[in-house]
């Protein structure tokens, strides 16, 4: 029989508590859901690459817990800095401030598009659990812009 780790009944909690009028996604620092044994198999059917490689997109999940919002989107890109040319940040796609994941996310249907002057947008197809109705999803399109340049990852 499965159990639920102690820190499930406060997860669970925080996916309650994001009503779908209140959800909004977020852009924050990897964490744990962002590790490389969450990416969904197969991997190269879940990763893909812009910018000649520069920007890395993954699609993570924890497995399923919490029910309700498990999906992620990891997203490696340059931090901006002219000190660091090399280096990547870490971003992950939740769906709030709290850090709860998407009830799913359509990878294979991400759409990518350029403006040289704001960067790369990604649409992202993405479910959100309906907490307030019937406990079915929502479907939603999040745009993600990344502004190699500059480093900022934010929603649009």
């Amino acid at each position: 029989m499965h159990t639920a780790p102690a820190s499930f009944g406060f997860i669970a909690a925080l996916c309650i508590l994001a009503s779908p009028a209140t959800a909004q996604e977020a852009i924050s620092d990897c964490d744990w859901p962002a590790s490389l044994r969450n990416i969904v198999e197969p991997w190269e059917s879940h990763t893909r690459t812009f910018a000649n490689g520069k920007i890395r997109i993954a699609h993570v999940d924890t497995g399923g817990e919490p029910v309700c919002c498990s999906s992620y989107l990891a997203i490696l890109a340059p931090t901006g800095s002219e000190i660091e040319l090399e280096s990547r940040q870490c971003k992950l796609l939740t769906d709030g401030p709290e850090m709860s994941g998407f009830n799913w996310i359509a990878f294979d249907s991400i759409t990518a598009s350029y403006d040289p002057g704001l960067g790369l947008l990604l649409s992202v197809p993405v479910e959100r659990y309906d907490f307030a109705g019937d406990g079915t999803t929502i479907p939603a399109t999040v745009g993600i812009r990344i502004n190699q340049a500059s480093g900022e990852i934010y929603t649009e």
